[in-house]
């Protein structure tokens, strides 16, 4: 999985890699996920595919903790 404020390609790409050599040197199941608040436009069709798994986010969720 990776997790970025906005998705692109390089997301895309790290983790369709990643899903594959887990496949590969574990035989189990593995899927391409990244999360984000916004989507790169030029992605959009490899989401579509289902190459991609997209997981939307807020803007609060990528917002660091208040300090105590």
């Amino acid at each position: 999985m990776q997790a970025s404020f906005t998705c692109d390609d390089r997301d895309t790409t790290r983790v369709a890699t990643n899903a594959g050599l887990l496949r590969t040197f574990t035989g189990k199941d593995a899927w391409a996920v990244i999360a984000g608040v916004r989507v790169d436009r030029r992605i959009q069709h490899i989401i579509d595919s289902g190459e991609v798994f997209f997981y939307q986010m807020e803007d609060r969720d990528v917002q660091p903790d208040e300090p105590d």
